[in-house]
C-alpha cells in the first residue's frame, strides 16, 4: 500500500536536506495515510517547526484546496495558547503542506496508554481544552475530531489542541450518503476506528449537522476516559460503539478506589447527553463548570509532565479526515436517519416548582408563595438535581400553559405543582393543607402526589417531606448531608416565621424605596422575635444592602447593620446558602472586597451549585475584577436556571458585551425587554450594542425611539438617556439632542457609571455644533455645579471626570488634565476594572479636547484592548474625536483593532 511504501521510505514527497520555501527539512517525524510530518528549520526566524505534507487528493481538488487554505487562515487567526499555532501553508511539487509550531512532549493518547490521569490533572487538562474550543467556537470553527490523539501535553505542562478545524474540510453530506460528512476516523485498522468513533457525538453518528455542542460531547468522552481509564462508549466494533453512543448511558466514573466529586460527575454526564440541547450551551460554560466543580484548584496551571522524558518525541498527529462511509451506512441500517433509540435518560434531572395555588383567603397569598419558595430552596440543596429558580417559576403563576409546554420552555423533565389552604385558628388550632403533585413532562403523567393536613407548627416537616418524596420519585438517592438540609429549619417561632414570609412577599414585589423599606421592617420584626432566625437575618442583610446601594449610597450605618446581620446569619447557620450569599453580597457591595466575596459565594455554591443569585454574585465580582469571560460564563450558568429573571438577564447583557459575546448580548437583552418592558436599562444597552457590534446608528436610534413610546419606564432610566445622547452624537443629530435636553426634567443624569449635569451634555453638543458662546455658557454652568459636588464628595471619580470635561470645554487645559487623571486614580482597575474603563474614556476625551493627541490615542488604544464596550466603530463614529482623524496613528489604531468589533 502507499502507506507501507512511505513507511519504508519510498515515494516520500520530502527528504532530509530538501528546501521547502524558507524551510530546511531536517528529519521525518511520522508518515501515514493522511500525509507525512517532518521536522524543519525556519531559516528566516531560526526556529524549528513541523511541516505536514497533505495527501495528493488535496492537490487534485482545487475547491478542496481553496477551502483548506481559507480554513487554515481562520485557524491561524485564533491565536489561543491552547491551540496548535499554524504558521504557514503552501505547496511543494504539487503537494499541499502546512507549517505549525513544533511540540515537545506526548499526546494524551500516549499518556492514557499508561493508565488513567489523576482527577485534578484531568480537570486541568479539560479546562484548558474547553478554553481553546471556546476561542475557536467564537470564530465559527468546530473541531469535529476531538480525541486523545489530538490533545497534546507538552513537557512544560501545557495543553495543545492539534489538527483544529481540519475535519470541517470533509465534503457535506448528500442525499443517500447521510453519514459521511462528520464521521471522522483513522485511515486503517479496527483499532483506529474504535479510537476515533468512540468520541463522536450522536449527531455525528447520525450524519446530522453539528455545532459547538458536538465538541462538548467529544470532550466529555475524553474527560471520562482520562478519569475512568476507558472511553465511555467503546465496544468491540465500530458499529457497536456507534450504537452505544446513540443508546447507552455512560458508566459511572466513581467506583472502588476512585473518588470523584459528585459535582464533577454531573458535569461529565451533562457533556454526554444524547440530545445536544441538554449539554452545556457553550465551551465557555463548560470551562466554568469544570473549574467550579473541582474547586479553585481546578483552574489551569502548569503541571509536571507524566512518564520518563527519555522516550518522548516531538509529534504532530496526522489529521483524521477520511470519511467512514461504510461503517456509517451499516449504523444507519439499524438506526435510520430521524429514528429514535428510545427515551434518553437525563444525566441530571431538572425540575421546576410552579407557584402553589392559594385556596385560602386572598390575604394568605404570601403564605402559599412562601411554601413554594421553601420547597424550591430545599430541592436546590440536592447536588444531583437541577432546579429552576423561584424567580423564573413565578412567571407561570396562573398560567394556562400545559405541563409539556412549560417543560419544553424551561428544559425540565419534571414539574412540581400544588395548592395550599391555611385554615386559621387560635394558637395550635390553626391548620394547613398542602396538596403537591409531581408530573413527568415526557408523558404528562403524575408520578407522585400526596395530601398533607396538619397543624401550622408542622409546616417545616411538611416542606421537608414534600421535597424528599419528590426527590425519590425522580429516582435520586439522598446523601446524609442532603437529607439533613431537607429536614432543617431555623425557627420554632411561628409568628417570626409569618413575619419572615411577609417580608419575602414584600421583597418580591418591591418596586421602589417604600416597598424595600417595608420588607426591611418585616425582616427586622422577625429577627426581633427570634434573634437566632438565620434566614430572616440573611433577608434583612440583603435588603439593607439593596437600600444602601440603590437609594442611600452614603448611609454607612445601614451598611454596618447589614454586615452585622449577614455575619450573624453565617455564624448561626453556615449550612444555609442564604447566609453565605448575604455575606458575599455585603463584601462585594459594602466593602468592594472581592476576594472575601468570592469566598462566601464559593461556600454558598458548595451548598447549592446552581443558585442563580449566587452565580449572579460571582459574575458581578468577576466583572469588577476585569475577568470578562469568566463573568459571562457565570452569568450564562445563572441564566440557565433562571431564564425568566429580567434583572438577571439585564445584568447578563452588559456582561456579554464586555466579553465581546455580542450575539448573546443582543439575544439576552431582547429577552429582558420582553419580560420587563417598563425597565429602561436594557433598551439603552441594546441600542448602544448596535453601534458597538455593527456601527448601526439607524437601528440604535429606532430602538431608542421605541423605548420612548413605553409608558412608565422605571429603574435606571439614566442609562437610556446617556446611551441616547451617545447615539445622537454618532448620528450627528445635534439639533435633535438639544431638543431632548431642553425637555429633560432632571438637573443631573447619574447612575453608578456617570454623573452628568445636563448643562455639561448641552455644552458638548453645542461645542460639536460649532456654537462657541452657548457652549461656553453651558460648560461654565456645569463647572459650578460640579465643583460644589466635588467639595461635598471629593472621592467620587464620576464627579471629577465630568469636571475635567467641563474644564476642557472652557479651555482650562491644566485643570482638565488634573481632574481627569485624579478621576482615574480614584477609580483604578484594581478597585473596579469596569468603572475604570469609563474614567479612561473620559480622560481620552479630555486629552482630545485640549490637544494632547499622543496621550489621547494611547488611552483609546487601551480602551480597545480592554473590553468589548469599546470597538473601532465607536471611535470612528464619535464626532468628539474628529480632531484625531487626520493622524495616521489614529487610523492605524482603528484598522489594527478592527477584529475587536
Amino acid at each position: 500500500s502507499p502507506a507501507a511504501n512511505r513507511a519504508r521510505g519510498n515515494d516520500l514527497v520530502l527528504k532530509a536536506g530538501v528546501r521547502v520555501g524558507p524551510y530546511e527539512v531536517l528529519s521525518q517525524l511520522g508518515a501515514g495515510g493522511m500525509g507525512e510530518v517532518w521536522r524543519a528549520r525556519d531559516t528566516r526566524l531560526g526556529r524549528d517547526v513541523a511541516i505536514k505534507v497533505l495527501p495528493a487528493a488535496f492537490a487534485s481538488d482545487p475547491d478542496r484546496l481553496r477551502r483548506f487554505e481559507q480554513e487554515a487562515r481562520a485557524v491561524a487567526a485564533l491565536n489561543h495558547p491552547t491551540i496548535l499555532a499554524l504558521y504557514d501553508v503552501g505547496t511543494h511539487d504539487g503537494a499541499p503542506y502546512i507549517v505549525t509550531e513544533l511540540l515537545e512532549g506526548e499526546s494524551l493518547r500516549e499518556r492514557l496508554d499508561s493508565g488513567p490521569v489523576p482527577v485534578r490533572r484531568a480537570v486541568e487538562i479539560a479546562v484548558q481544552v474547553a478554553q481553546g474550543l471556546s476561542a475557536a467556537h467564537e470564530k465559527g470553527i468546530v473541531h469535529r475530531d476531538l480525541k486523545p490523539a489530538n490533545v497534546f501535553l507538552t513537557n512544560d505542562g501545557r495543553v495543545k489542541i492539534l489538527d483544529f478545524g481540519l475535519a470541517k474540510l470533509a465534503p457535506p453530506p448528500t442525499e443517500g450518503d447521510a453519514a459521511g460528512a462528520t464521521t471522522v476516523i483513522g485511515a486503517t485498522g479496527a483499532g483506529m476506528v474504535l479510537g476515533t468513533v468512540g468520541y463522536m457525538s450522536p449527531e455525528q453518528v447520525r450524519g446530522l449537522a453539528v455545532d459547538q455542542r458536538s465538541d462538548i460531547f467529544s470532550l466529555g468522552c475524553v474527560l471520562h476516559e482520562m478519569i475512568g481509564g476507558a472511553a465511555p462508549f467503546a465496544r468491540e466494533t465500530g458499529v457497536d460503539t456507534m450504537s452505544a453512543i446513540l443508546t447507552k448511558d455512560p458508566p459511572e466514573l466513581a467506583g472502588p478506589g476512585l473518588a470523584v466529586p459528585d459535582s464533577l460527575e454531573h458535569v461529565v454526564r451533562r457533556c454526554l447527553e444524547k440530545e445536544a440541547g441538554r449539554r452545556f450551551a457553550s465551551a465557555h460554560d463548560l470551562a466554568f463548570a469544570l473549574a467550579e466543580a473541582s474547586g479553585p484548584s481546578a483552574a489551569p496551571a502548569p503541571a509536571t509532565a507524566h512518564g520518563p522524558a527519555a522516550w518522548r518525541t516531538p509529534i504532530l498527529t496526522a489529521s483524521a479526515l477520511a470519511v467512514a462511509a461504510l461503517l456509517a451506512a451499516v449504523a444507519f441500517r439499524f438506526l435510520p436517519r430521524g429514528s429514535s433509540a428510545g427515551p434518553v435518560k437525563a444525566a441530571v434531572p431538572r425540575v421546576v416548582v410552579l407557584p402553589f395555588e392559594n385556596l385560602g383567603s386572598p390575604e394568605d397569598a404570601y403564605f402559599a408563595s412562601g411554601m413554594t419558595d421553601e420547597i424550591t430552596s430545599r430541592l436546590a440543596s440536592v447536588q444531583g438535581l437541577g432546579v429552576i429558580s423561584r424567580t423564573t417559576a413565578a412567571q407561570y403563576e396562573n398560567t394556562k400553559k400545559t405541563v409539556k409546554q412549560i417543560g419544553g420552555e424551561l428544559g425540565v423533565g419534571y414539574v412540581l405543582e400544588g395548592s395550599v389552604r391555611w385554615e386559621h385558628g387560635a394558637d395550635r388550632a390553626s391548620r394547613v393543607r398542602i396538596t403537591p403533585e409531581l408530573v413527568r413532562v415526557a408523558d404528562d403523567t403524575s408520578i407522585w402526589s400526596e395530601r398533607y393536613e396538619r397543624v401550622l407548627a408542622d409546616i417545616f416537616a411538611i416542606q421537608s417531606e414534600v421535597a424528599e418524596s419528590a426527590v425519590k420519585a425522580m429516582g435520586l438517592t439522598l446523601v446524609p448531608r442532603e437529607q439533613t438540609a431537607l429536614e432543617s429549619s431555623s425557627t420554632s417561632d411561628m409568628q417570626a416565621y409569618d413575619l419572615y414570609l411577609r417580608g419575602r412577599a414584600e421583597a418580591w414585589r418591591s418596586d421602589g424605596e417604600g416597598d424595600m423599606d417595608a420588607a426591611i421592617h418585616l425582616f427586622q420584626e422577625a429577627v426581633d422575635r427570634d434573634p437566632h432566625f438565620a434566614e430572616a437575618l440573611a433577608g434583612l442583610a440583603r435588603h439593607q444592602l439593596r437600600m444602601a446601594w440603590f437609594y442611600r449610597r452614603h448611609d454607612r450605618d445601614l451598611l454596618l447593620r447589614a454586615h452585622e446581620a449577614a455575619q450573624r446569619a453565617v455564624q448561626l447557620r453556615p449550612d444555609l446558602v442564604e447566609t453565605h450569599d448575604a455575606l458575599g453580597w455585603y463584601f462585594y457591595l459594602g466593602e468592594l472586597d472581592y476576594a472575601r466575596a468570592l469566598d462566601e459565594f464559593a461556600a454558598a455554591r458548595r451548598i447549592q451549585p446552581n443558585n442563580s443569585d449566587v452565580l449572579l454574585g460571582v459574575g458581578s465580582v468577576y466583572r469588577r475584577q476585569g475577568r470578562w469571560r469568566e463573568a459571562a460564563e457565570a452569568m450564562a450558568s445563572a441564566v440557565e436556571f433562571d431564564p425568566k429573571n429580567a434583572v438577571l438577564l439585564g445584568n447578563a447583557g452588559p456582561t456579554y458585551i464586555l466579553a465581546r459575546r455580542y450575539a448573546d448580548a443582543d439575544r439576552i437583552l431582547s429577552e429582558a425587554i420582553a419580560l420587563s418592558p417598563r425597565w429602561a436599562m436594557p433598551y439603552g444597552q441594546r441600542a448602544w450594542l448596535q453601534v458597538l457590534w455593527h456601527g448601526d446608528t439607524q437601528k440604535a436610534s429606532a430602538l431608542l425611539d421605541g423605548a420612548a413610546t413605553v409608558e412608565g419606564l422605571t429603574d435606571d432610566a439614566a442609562v437610556l438617556a446617556i446611551r441616547g445622547f451617545m447615539v445622537a452624537l454618532a448620528r450627528r443629530d445635534y439639533a435633535g439632542e438639544l431638543r431632548r435636553l431642553d425637555a429633560e426634567k432632571r438637573p443631573t443624569i447619574a447612575n453608578v457609571n456617570w454623573y452628568l449635569p445636563v448643562p455639561l451634555l448641552r455644552g458638548e453638543v453645542e461645542w460639536l455644533a460649532d456654537r462657541p458662546v452657548p457652549a461656553h455658557q453651558s460648560f461654565d454652568a456645569a463647572r459650578g455645579e460640579l465643583e460644589k459636588a466635588a467639595r461635598d464628595d471629593p472621592n467620587d471619580s464620576r464627579i471629577h471626570s465630568s469636571l475635567a470635561i467641563a474644564y476642557a470645554g472652557l479651555g482650562r487645559s491644566d485643570d482638565a488634565v488634573r481632574e481627569g487623571e485624579l478621576a482615574c486614580r480614584l477609580m483604578p482597575p484594581s478597585k473596579d476594572a469596569w468603572l475604570a474603563l469609563y474614567r479612561i474614556a473620559d480622560l481620552a476625551l479630555v486629552y482630545t479636547m485640549v490637544g494632547k493627541v499622543d496621550t489621547a490615542i494611547a488611552r483609546l488604544d487601551e480602551l480597545l484592548a480592554g473590553s468589548g464596550e469599546s470597538t473601532p466603530y465607536v471611535f470612528r463614529l464619535d464626532p468628539r474625536f474628529d480632531a484625531l482623524r487626520s493622524d495616521p496613528r489614529f487610523q492605524a489604531l482603528l484598522t489594527g483593532n478592527q477584529a475587536k468589533s
